[in-house]
């Protein structure tokens, strides 16, 4: 594949076109990389090398793990030291065009008698006995199984193949079609429908941006415009993973983050969906709470002022407090209007719907026009901080006024209508929805412990601010 063909270029398909740069495309070259300095988008020399030395550092380790792994097989220690091990760069910094402080996408290939399992169990711990390594997390469950880690500054996200060879040379290629026969399901992987249009639509952006840089009409900088994602959709989903320990949640929030593909798929399905879109990353949190309610609301997404601007010495000292680490994912939804609006009668000026979300427990949100005479579950008596004001038709388990999922994500705190600081009415996290056909008093008990939280108990899905459509 690295020679030329009879055409006389390289590889599969022509160059978009053979002729010579003219004047102006020099001239936007030259612009182009001034906007880039700008930007910040290249790495200093002493960063460069400092990755050059870890991957090398990493190369190593591979090696080693995978020698390890082959004695425990039953090889030879000559078998073992030929078995090999290899690991190729690939995304960004494979193609050169990483900045300054991006992550290095690394595959690990191993040999056919290296399980996935021994990637977890084994490559693991020695990653995290590197020296200078401050944070390993594995991530077995993943759709794509991964191990994300920072060695010297150095982040970077390892993933595994395993071949159906007996040893990894360091000669060894990867373009050979025939390696990719027989290749373990969780090697191959390809991009869900919201995620390949959402990319499309950013390569014809892009497209359209520099064609018009070409003439004239626009600049660099337009490029690098920061992203619209929340104000670009009326409707989000939040999804929030927390625990009580900081370790636990590195493992945990990946864990949910893994997942989030999966839900992105299932929602492609909902009709009149037009696009899932997922935010590329997590926002991160820590709040010190200093009861129980308090952590209850945090992992709820319901942050009050209070518990927001908390520091950490703040609680120090005190009994039965502590923090709680949570990251908040976001997809945008795009919704097609039909249905209902597309009858040839409808009239926007007199006619309305409204479809609202209702909780479930004990049917606190649900009217009394639904149920028959004495059906309706009694409700439980809420604790009401001092202060707090709420209509006659407000629940006594919601808050005054819940955070819109399309404003600022840093800024998480719940406020309430007037503007002033509002504490949150403790709510129960989803996960006790799940515990059967208990009612809300059997679960709510005074030693239920939830600042330590077990792992993969808290996975809080919200479709935002409902009545306001």
């Amino acid at each position: 594949m690295a020679s030329g063909n009879a055409n006389g270029y390289l590889g599969v398909t022509p160059p978009i076109s053979t002729a010579v740069s003219t004047e102006r495309e020099k001239e936007v070259t030259v612009s182009l990389m001034e906007e880039l300095r700008r930007q910040n988008t290249f790495e200093s020399e002493e960063e460069a090398k400092t990755r050059e030395i870890v991957l090398g550092r990493v190369a190593a380790l591979v090696t080693k793990f995978v020698k390890k792994v082959s004695l425990e097989r039953g090889l030879s220690e000559a078998a073992a030291n030929a078995a090999g091990g290899k690991i190729f760069t690939f995304g960004s910094y494979r193609l050169g065009v990483h900045g300054p402080g991006t992550d290095i996408d690394t595959l690990c290939v191993v040999p056919k008698h290296v399980s996935r399992e021994d990637f977890f169990d084994v490559f693991e711990p020695m990653l995290k006995e590197m020296e200078g390594v401050t944070e390993v997390s594995g991530v077995p469950e993943a759709y794509v199984p991964i191990i994300k880690s920072e060695i010297c500054g150095v982040q970077l996200d390892f993933l595994m193949a395993r071949l159906a060879l007996s040893s990894v040379p360091d000669n060894l290629s990867l373009k050979d079609d025939n390696l990719l026969r027989n290749l373990d399901e969780r090697c191959v992987r390809s991009l869900n429908a919201s995620t390949q249009m959402i990319i499309t639509e950013e390569f014809k952006r892009g497209a359209e941006i520099v064609d018009r840089v070409i003439v004239g009409r626009a600049e660099w900088s337009e490029l690098f415009a920061k992203h619209d994602f929340f104000h670009k959709y009326r409707y989000y989903l939040q999804v929030i993973a927390s625990t009580g320990n900081q370790e636990l949640q590195l493992k945990w929030s990946g864990t949910v983050e893994s997942r989030l593909r999966q839900l992105v798929m299932k929602l492609e399905y909902v009709d009149s969906l037009v696009l899932a879109h997922p935010f590329v990353k997590g926002f991160d949190q820590v709040s010190y709470c200093l009861n129980e309610d308090e952590v209850r609301s945090v992992a709820q997404g319901e942050i009050s002022d209070a518990i927001a601007s908390r520091k950490k010495e703040d609680i120090e000292g005190k009994e039965g407090v502590g923090p709680v680490y949570s990251t908040t994912f976001y997809i945008g939804l795009a919704i097609e209007p039909k249905q209902v609006k597309m009858w040839d009668k409808f009239d926007d000026a007199t006619m309305g719907i409204v479809v609202r979300h209702i909780k479930r427990l004990v049917f606190s949100g649900l009217p009394d026009n639904v149920f028959d005479p004495g059906e309706r579950p009694a409700k439980l008596a809420q604790k009401r901080s001092k202060g707090s004001s709420k209509s006659n038709n407000t629940p006594p388990d919601m808050p005054n006024k819940r955070q819109r999922s399309s404003q600022s994500t840093t800024d998480l705190s719940a406020k309430s209508e007037n503007g002033l600081s509002a504490t949150p009415t403790p709510s129960l996290p989803l996960v006790a929805e799940n515990l059967g056909q208990k009612e809300r008093s059997d679960i709510r008990t005074p030693d239920l412990k939830t600042p330590f939280l077990p792992f993969g108990e808290n996975v809080a899905v919200a479709t935002g601010p409902i009545g306001a459509q």
